[in-house]
């Protein structure tokens, strides 16, 4: 995987992970798989927030600005995502 691009749209940055505490939801869950795997687990926010589809980034999401690429541009809807360390 690691010869292949990824071309997401640019229109879509990232957002906020639930954590219930200042996000509503079920936090974001990582567990290992093999030696350089991860998966990803997650649940849909909750209130009026209709979310039909997730990207996966990598990096830093700090308060102003960004510093971050995209490992995965869609889960095509998914909950779950398996993300192989390919550096």
């Amino acid at each position: 995987m690691a010869s292949d691009t990824l071309i997401c749209p640019s229109f879509s940055a990232p957002g906020t992970i639930p954590d219930n505490n200042n996000y509503i939801g079920t936090p974001l869950t990582i567990m290992k798989a093999g030696t350089s795997s991860l998966i990803l687990n997650w649940a849909a926010p909750g209130g009026t927030c209709l979310t039909q589809d997730y990207g996966i980034y990598r990096g830093t999401l700090p308060w102003a600005g960004y510093d971050y690429a995209s490992i995965l541009c869609t889960t095509s809807g998914q909950n779950t995502a398996m993300i192989v360390d390919d550096l």
